[in-house]
């Protein structure tokens, strides 16, 4: 990433304390492609903070990490805090420190593609306004959390805050993919079209050595299989002796309905070597 001087100046990291809105400035610097805000004795043990920024970018996905680092016995430890987009481009973290952090590091998924930070702040938050900003988002955890704390149960207590405040629209993989990784039904339609004008497309072969899973991820596989939309292909099963009655009866079932789900049923465990070897035996 190419970091600018007018990005850096743009960049201010504050501290909020107290219900006045007063602040102090932390010290921030560009290192090794990430920038590190240096935390270390600054929050006490079981500080909630929360972490908010500005990240001009397109619609809610934040172009960069962002990590907590942390002292531990040799190395240092990293733990990642996923963020929440909470506008257009605004993004921010809510949560528990964890003990002996050292400082945030933001860092870019692109070096190719510059990114600017701006109007970072990292916030001490008390307990009651955690829970009233809970409470707006999602009101029968927050009440939950409330339950376990007046019992005394703080660790499951904080668990249930913290699920809480968390769930209000996500900056994670799964909206990536939701706004640049999904077919459109004419997008679909447009590939079956071109697949069917192919005067001899490949055939894809796949195999899958099969023992004693869960049915319901069984089942999941093969669906996932079913609604590919390149439709040459051939998905050689092997059982490799499963436990579970259920497992080979869900094979055949999928087996029977669909020729291009090819199965074999092996009479003794051979482990995943040799069931792997016989479904690859079995492609064409």
């Amino acid at each position: 990433m190419t970091v600018t001087e007018p990005m850096v100046d743009r960049l201010r990291v504050a501290r909020f304390v107290g219900a006045f809105g007063r602040y102090e400035t932390l010290p921030v610097k560009w290192e090794e492609d990430c920038l590190w805000i240096d935390l270390e004795r600054r929050f006490p043990a079981d500080c909630w903070v929360t972490v908010q920024m500005r990240n001009p970018s397109r619609g809610r996905i934040g172009r960069f990490l962002l990590d907590a680092v942390v002292a531990g016995p040799g190395d240092d430890v990293v733990r990642n805090l996923p963020q929440i987009a909470q506008s257009h481009d605004h993004f921010g973290w809510t949560g528990r420190l964890p003990e002996a952090v050292l400082g945030l590091r933001l860092t870019p998924l692109s070096k190719d593609l510059p990114i600017a930070i701006t109007d970072l702040s990292v916030r001490r938050r008390s307990r009651s306004s955690l829970l009233v900003e809970a409470f707006l988002h999602e009101p029968v955890l927050s009440l939950r959390a409330l339950y376990w704390r007046c019992l005394g149960l703080k660790v499951r207590a904080r668990g249930i805050l913290a699920r809480a405040l968390t769930r209000r629209g996500e900056s994670t993989y799964s909206e990536w993919v939701r706004q640049f990784d999904t077919l459109s039904d004419s997008e679909r339609q447009l590939i079956r079209t071109k697949v069917e004008e192919w005067s001899a497309p490949p055939i894809i072969s796949l195999v899958m050595p099969v023992y004693d899973p869960a049915p319901a991820v069984l089942e999941a596989a093969l669906r996932s299989m079913k609604g590919q939309l390149y439709p040459h292909w051939e998905l050689c099963i092997v059982d490799d002796a499963s436990r579970d009655p259920a497992v080979p009866r869900l094979l055949r079932r999928y087996a029977d309905a669909d020729p291009r789900i090819r199965l074999s049923s092996r009479t003794e465990n051979g482990h995943i070597a040799q069931a792997t070897n016989d479904a690859i035996a079995m492609a064409q």
